[in-house]
């Protein structure tokens, strides 16, 4: 059941007269062809370097992070940094998640487009490598859309999570491996959309984890008609779907990954009552070794090696799109 606008703007104004302007700018301006990514962060410290680097040469324009209490240097690591913000918010995540990073939407991405992606997420679209990011949003507003779709792809290494935390820096280099096989795909309904293929499972869904699902929409128009972040972290309503998908890279398994698990069963603020962390801590205390590979992984080299196929859809009017801008299409598989 769709909720009330003036509960969800009253939820938001709630949250920005919680939160607090730490560094950077502290309004950003964006074209109707540019992106500004935001991003909810709690203990990221792993993560938001690679996060910033890789987002900025994608081509975002600004980057804003809202944290939520971080003890672990995170918000000292992003301080000043260039084409980014950071504000700081400490109400419970359990009951404020939806409302913050609609907050964060609104507030930084209401004249463009906005990416709402988590510390450990890294978004990539079809030939990324050809096409500038401002000319993928401009034929997503020439075509009038205002969601896309992103298939979450959890990447692990060829060796035990232990073997390549001990890597340190150098851990991300050896997370390069994904899995198609364990996903499981269904038609799911929405309010003012046709039914949406979801994936489902994957290998976190190996660790005891239901109900885990692997699509999301990241990347939304905040003023189109999409409705988003409401009940749900990961599906719009009412959305114009984009005729071609992105791709979310998850790191899920950093070096970290046991400190985040003892943060989440302790606070329960995540769905359940952390129940997903749960999952992981009985796996890692039944398994310290544990590993993820198995020979259905596959080595990833660029988001093109999916682009094309039933997990991430890509249209003809895309490819010609692509096409004119002066970018070869050979490599997207038909």
């Amino acid at each position: 059941m769709a909720r009330d606008r003036a509960e969800l703007l009253a939820e938001e104004r709630f949250v920005e007269s919680s939160a607090r302007h730490v560094s950077g700018p502290a309004e950003v301006e964006l074209e109707a062809d540019q992106c500004a990514a935001v991003c909810l962060v709690r203990q990221g410290r792993w993560y938001v370097d690679d996060f910033v680097e890789h987002h900025v040469r994608l081509g975002v324009q600004h980057i804003v992070f809202l944290d939520n209490g971080s003890t672990d240097g995170t918000v000292a690591r992003l301080a000043n940094r260039e084409r980014v913000s950071v504000f700081a918010c400490d109400l419970p995540y359990g009951k404020h998640k939806y409302a913050m990073k609609r907050w964060l939407l609104r507030r930084f991405a209401s004249s463009g487009w906005g990416l709402c992606v988590d510390s450990d997420e890294h978004f990539d679209y079809p030939s990324s490598s050809r096409l500038p990011l401002r000319s993928f949003l401009a034929y997503l507003n020439a075509h009038r859309r205002d969601a896309v779709r992103a298939l979450m792809l959890d990447m692990f290494p060829r060796g035990s999570l232990r073997s390549s935390w001990e890597a340190g820096a150098g851990w991300r280099a050896l997370h390069r491996h994904y899995e198609l096989f364990s996903m499981r795909r269904r038609d799911f309904p929405v309010a003012g959309m046709p039914p949406i293929r979801i994936f489902s499972g994957g290998v976190r869904g190996r660790l005891g984890v239901e109900r885990l699902c692997l699509t999301k929409f990241p990347l939304v128009r905040p003023a189109g008609g999409v409705r988003f972040l409401e009940e749900d972290a990961h599906l719009v309503s009412h959305a114009a779907e984009a005729d071609v998908s992105g791709l979310l890279l998850h790191y899920k398994f950093a070096p970290c990954f046991p400190a985040r698990i003892a943060d989440a069963v302790a606070r329960k603020q995540y769905h359940e009552g952390s129940s997903e962390y749960v999952c992981y801590d009985v796996a890692l205390r039944a398994d310290p070794e544990l590993c993820l590979w198995t020979e259905n992984a596959r080595l990833y080299e660029s988001v093109d090696d999916l682009a094309g196929t039933e997990h991430l859809p890509v249209s003809e009017a895309y490819r010609a799109w692509v096409s004119a801008a002066g970018a070869s299409v050979r490599g997207l598989p038909r």
